[in-house]
């Protein structure tokens, strides 16, 4: 049988979701949640919303041209940093979880934790040469984020090569692209 996090039963309730209200100055936000600048939106600590950030909203991830913005982020492991490049925070945000959790943290449980419910892996990528930073690598080594430049963060905290852990074995190994709910406006 097909496992929850790849069925398209899954995919279905995960279309389902909406986005909550994009938060504004002084307003709760979560630990880590990031901005349109993938920056975090406390950077004071207080648990709000800092004068002068940019929540990610629809319109704030597009180009002049309208077309979704590449963002580039750093992400840091056991000291390393890694540049990824994304058109939605959350992403970042759940990279940034399994990055930062000290006994590992599952994909799904990163995406909760960064406000998005999920409960599939998205899509099979049909050509896996197409991945980019966030797409979800799954086989029987494992399973993580991948950073692009052929690097998967693990959701044990490891990093390791594209080449060790993916397995071209459909259904249940491959890369996926995660469904994220739309940004709100």
């Amino acid at each position: 049988t097909v496992p929850r996090p790849l069925s398209q039963e899954a995919r279905v309730s995960d279309q389902m979701l909406a986005a909550a209200p994009a938060p504004v100055a002084g307003q709760p936000v979560r630990p880590g949640q990031l901005g349109a600048d993938m920056k975090p939106l406390d950077a004071n600590g207080d648990g709000k919303m800092d004068e002068g950030r940019v929540a990610a909203t629809k319109q704030a991830m597009l180009d002049d041209q309208g077309n979704p913005k590449l963002v580039e982020a750093t992400v840091t492991v056991d000291g390393t940093e890694y540049t990824v490049k994304s058109s939605d925070p959350r992403l970042v945000e759940m990279i940034n979880r399994v990055a930062d959790s000290d006994t590992g943290m599952s994909v799904l449980d990163a995406a909760k934790e960064s406000g998005v419910p999920l409960s599939s892996y998205g899509t099979l990528l049909d050509d896996p040469t197409t991945a980019v930073a966030g797409d979800v690598v799954t086989g029987s080594k494992g399973t993580g984020f991948y950073l692009g430049d052929g690097q998967v963060l693990m959701e044990s905290g490891d990093v390791r090569p594209l080449s060790e852990v993916l397995e071209l074995r459909p259904p249940n190994s491959g890369i996926f692209h995660l469904e994220l709910p739309e940004l709100p406006d």
